[in-house]
């Protein structure tokens, strides 16, 4: 299987006028043309855009976008009709760089101290049970991410440097605690309770 590929070059930084609502629009639109122009229809290329909203254009990060060539698709993810049916399948890829500053900030949570990380934790935990009147929609509203956990409590900086890695915050800090080891992030990640995703393992039942 031959798949063409484009190559580009891009900064990996961008000017604070890059992030204005009108060039976000330009964005949508472009990704939307391409999906159109790959084989979507419009109201559907809508659909998947609405879909993705949240991840793909509002969360803090750099992604690239791509789509994925049919023959990918169809050889990684076989389709199988009971009837004879015209399909035109579409799939965005999404890669998602880490960026200079969520380096800067995993240099940062490396060099706190263990003191500063506990006591900074213990004024946090402090906070939220003196914030336990607010309603369980205002909690649902911090917990989705609706609402800054900033609106409710007071952020220590420590948290708030964590807070800053962006949506894969839990990934980016364990993979650097894997590859370069320091006495402030095997802390933060022990104080915080961070740890990876286990998928839990079934055990088929015996038949009687």
């Amino acid at each position: 299987m031959t798949i063409p590929r484009k190559f580009s070059r891009t900064l990996p930084e961008f000017a604070a006028a890059d992030f204005s609502t009108g060039n976000l629009a330009k964005l949508r639109d472009s990704l939307q043309r391409a999906l159109v122009a790959d084989g979507l229809f419009a109201d559907e290329a809508e659909g998947l855009l609405n879909t993705w909203e949240v991840s793909y254009f509002k969360s803090p990060g750099l992604r690239v976008f791509f789509l994925v060539p049919r023959e990918w698709t169809d050889f990684y993810l076989p389709l199988e009709t009971s009837l004879p049916a015209d399909i035109n399948r579409v799939m965005v890829g999404r890669i998602e760089l880490i960026t200079s500053q969520q380096r800067k900030d995993l240099a940062m949570i490396s060099r706190f101290s263990i003191g500063k990380i506990h006591s900074d934790a213990l004024r946090m935990q402090t906070d939220f049970q003196s914030n336990r009147s607010r309603s369980d929609a205002e909690w649902r509203q911090l917990e989705s991410g609706a609402k800054p956990l900033s609106s409710a409590i007071s952020v220590p900086s420590t948290y708030q440097t964590f807070l800053d890695l962006g949506r894969f915050r839990y990934a980016l800090i364990l993979d650097e605690a894997k590859h370069h080891p320091t006495t402030g992030l095997t802390n933060f990640i022990a104080t915080y309770g961070i740890h990876s995703f286990t998928p839990v393992q079934t055990v088929a039942a015996k038949p009687n």
